[in-house]
């Protein structure tokens, strides 16, 4: 695929075509009609005002239990809004082809205070996926209101792209670990309280992880990273080096949990995980130990096989059930 646009409409289309085959969410609709036939809520005022009941008829409102819902106009908004952005000849086919049944939905301004309302609260997680997939576009694509035709973003932003790896990471083991899955808390300062002040201990940053999994007594602390160059170099020539910056942020984080549990005598390990679009840094993860904290770095390649990112995601979570990413190998 020739860029970020090409692969979000070719998932958009993998999520709807779900979604069409279980068919369309469904929610009230208010609609209003003036009729010889009254049904529902007659608007007196209204029929008046409209000189209806001089016709014989009524201004009635009234709900249908059907497809024609904010949400379902957004969805398909941003599917005609995709098919005429200049999509890859097989994609473009293949969304133009699963959007068929939404021709029948009204449309709306894809701009980004509809996308701020389009929100479901349902249980269907595929639908509640494809319209969060929609948001994006609109989001990171779509410089201004637009319904068809407009000039989109080819790649999503480098900010956003950090925030679905860390909701994908969030997202994977929720999903496929649960019982090892620890939302993202934040870590305390363990101060010692008489030689530090309240106002210095309101001005410390605060330490949120992006991931944690538990077993046993154990954590595993994950922080996703997300860098256009993941290893710097410095001068030219020179070996690749970590980042110091989010070294330095895992050991603050194991440290300060390790001293809040010190009486529970539970072990600590932690995990930096580098999204990367390549195989160029294949072999560059590793672990290392320090203060008997094992340190654990891992690039995931998004553009492998999904059976090998999958594997690999499963894998850390084994690494985690039987004690082997605490321990020194």
């Amino acid at each position: 695929m020739d860029s970020d646009l090409d692969v979000l409409a070719a998932v958009i289309a993998h999520s709807l075509s779900r979604v069409i085959s279980k068919g369309l969410v469904r929610d009230y609709t208010d609609y209003r009609e003036i009729t010889s036939h009254p049904h529902g809520h007659i608007d007196v005022r209204t029929s008046v005002s409209t000189c209806a009941v001089g016709r014989r008829k009524l201004c009635c409102d009234y709900q249908f239990y059907d497809e024609m819902t904010f949400c379902n106009s957004f969805i398909a908004s941003a599917a005609d809004a995709l098919l005429t952005s200049g999509l890859n000849g097989e994609v473009h086919r293949k969304l133009a082809e699963v959007s068929r049944p939404l021709e029948g939905i009204p449309r709306i301004a894809l701009s980004r205070s509809n996308a701020d309302t389009a929100v479901y609260s349902g249980r269907d997680r595929d639908y509640a996926d494809l319209l969060e997939f929609c948001r994006l576009f609109v989001y990171d694509m779509l410089p201004s209101s637009v319904s068809r035709g407009g000039k989109v973003n080819r790649f999503i932003s480098d900010e956003r792209f950090f925030s679905i790896f860390e909701d994908f990471l969030r997202g994977y083991y929720s999903a496929e670990h649960p019982e090892i899955y620890d939302s993202a808390k934040e870590i305390g300062w363990s101060t010692v309280e008489w030689v530090s002040s309240d106002s210095v201990r309101r001005s410390l940053p605060a330490m949120w992880t992006d991931a944690r999994l538990s077993s046993a007594g154990s954590t595993l602390i994950m922080d996703a990273k997300c860098y256009s160059e993941p290893m710097s170099t410095g001068v030219q020539g020179a070996v690749p080096k970590y980042d110091s910056g989010n070294m330095y942020q895992m050991l603050a984080y194991a440290e300060n949990l390790k001293i809040a549990r010190h009486c529970s005598g539970d072990r600590v390990a932690t995990m930096l995980v580098y999204a990367v679009l390549d195989g160029s840094f294949e072999g560059k993860g590793g672990s290392y130990e320090i203060g008997g904290t094992m340190h654990h770095v891992v690039f995931l390649n998004l553009r492998d096989d999904w059976r090998r990112v999958r594997s690999e995601l499963d894998s850390i979570a084994g690494g985690v059930k039987d004690g082997t990413l605490f321990v020194h190998p």
